[in-house]
């Protein structure tokens, strides 16, 4: 059945209970989003498979609380616990994790096109309530998302080895996606990055790093192979 329907307004006066508890072992669920989070919808549907789904719903006469414990599968082995409320027509889901893969969920919040999640594994918390919109496409939900890194792995254009993270914080809100504090590996060398795109595409990033070993300056500026370089020296990639 659709859980949905059981947190929609009803009239007081039709409800025949003061508390009902409907408790729920084992179960399943499959969550199909086809707008997006963002003011440009993605180009696939995203499909995410829950199991081991288990916890209960309290269907109150002016509210209905769901609280749930449950397992992303879709790579992921962390413990999840999701706590919604609904009262008056108004609606907040609140979701976290200490420990989590979770870079299929933060490719699919952030829709950022230029950067391309292939690991990522920390704590999140997710926010989800109603409200007016902020802007010309935006959502009529207002979300605010934190993933702590703790061990990751990305591509993006603009550096063309692979990115190990192992640090950092990336935000995601209505207003964009905002990274801060970003540590990783790239071909050998240490990075840092700071910034933020939003709208999915309006970049605005630093990447550094103050002693970059200059025979590595090649697999980072193409247009420089062949170059005999050698020596120490200063990067920061401005995009």
């Amino acid at each position: 059945f659709n859980i949905m329907n059981l947190l929609k307004p009803t009239p007081k006066e039709n409800i025949l209970f003061e508390r009902l508890p409907i408790n729920i072992v084992g179960g399943s669920a499959t969550y199909i989003d086809r707008r997006g989070f963002t003011a440009t919808p993605p180009s696939k549907d995203y499909i995410s498979k829950i199991d081991h789904l288990t916890g209960r719903i309290w269907i109150l006469k002016n509210s209905a609380v769901v609280q749930a414990n449950f397992r992303i599968v879709q790579g992921g082995r962390g413990q999840v616990k999701l706590t919604a409320t609904q009262t008056n027509g108004h609606f907040d889901v609140q979701l976290r994790s200490q420990s989590a893969e979770i870079a299929s969920l933060a490719q699919y919040i952030g829709n950022v096109q230029a950067i391309k999640l292939k690991q990522l594994r920390g704590p999140i918390s997710v926010r989800l309530s109603d409200k007016p919109s902020l802007f010309h496409g935006d959502i009529p939900i207002k979300f605010d998302v934190l993933l702590t890194c703790q061990e990751g792995d990305l591509q993006t254009s603009w550096i063309k080895p692979r990115i190990k993270i192992n640090a950092g914080n990336i935000s995601v809100s209505n207003r964009g996606v905002f990274f801060k504090g970003m540590q990783g590996e790239s071909g050998g060398e240490l990075f840092s990055m700071e910034g933020d795109v939003k709208n999915g595409s309006d970049v605005n990033l630093i990447i550094r790093n103050e002693q970059l070993n200059a025979r590595h300056i090649p697999a980072f500026l193409p247009v420089l192979q062949g170059w005999n370089l050698d020596g120490v020296a200063a990067f920061e990639l401005s995009i």
